[in-house]
């Protein structure tokens, strides 16, 4: 997850505030807003964009899958 490319909504930024929570913790706890997640190949993500920003919704890149050995895992990663 590319936590970088996009603010945690004000409601959630409040329970980080009130529960002094890291960030971490909050995206292994929590949603932190995020509705819908679309997996689909890097080449797609401007016209993905474009129909949610149409569509009245807003599109980030959070992330991206990659090969792994032994057991998986989501990685907070700055690219």
């Amino acid at each position: 997850v590319v936590v970088e490319d996009w603010e945690l909504p004000g409601p959630f930024q409040e329970v980080q505030k009130r529960t002094g929570m890291s960030r971490d913790e909050m995206l292994k706890t929590l949603n932190c807003g995020i509705g819908y997640a679309v997996i689909a190949p890097e080449k797609n993500l401007a016209g993905i964009a474009a129909t949610a920003k149409k569509l009245g919704h807003k599109a980030f890149r959070i992330g991206y899958l990659a090969e792994c050995t032994g057991e998986p895992r989501v990685l907070n990663v700055k690219e």
